[in-house]
């Protein structure tokens, strides 16, 4: 999948706080996110910190876990990689 082919160069994550845990694992299956998922509805302080309005939101890391793409719906996360690539390409 797509989180297993870019692995070696950053890792994807998704946060969810607003969902029970029966739809958020049923939303991961429907749209094969096979890269870290979290959720942790019950502290608020997740939402209050990133000020996230719905979720998932989804990050991309690069391998030392810094955040090099944020506010992504799942149909962003290839063009970000593939953007981020290029970037990582051009600067070596």
């Amino acid at each position: 999948g797509l989180g297993d082919v870019y692995k070696r160069q950053l890792e994807v994550m998704a946060v969810a706080v607003d969902t029970e845990d029966d739809k958020w694992k049923d939303f991961i299956k429907e749209h094969k996110m096979n890269w870290i998922n979290v959720t942790d509805k019950d502290n608020p302080s997740i939402s209050e910190n990133y000020y996230r309005l719905g979720t998932p939101y989804v990050y991309l890391l690069d391998s030392d876990r810094t955040i090099i793409a944020k506010d992504l719906t799942i149909e962003d996360v290839p063009r970000a990689i593939q953007m981020n690539q290029q970037m990582v390409a051009a600067n070596h």
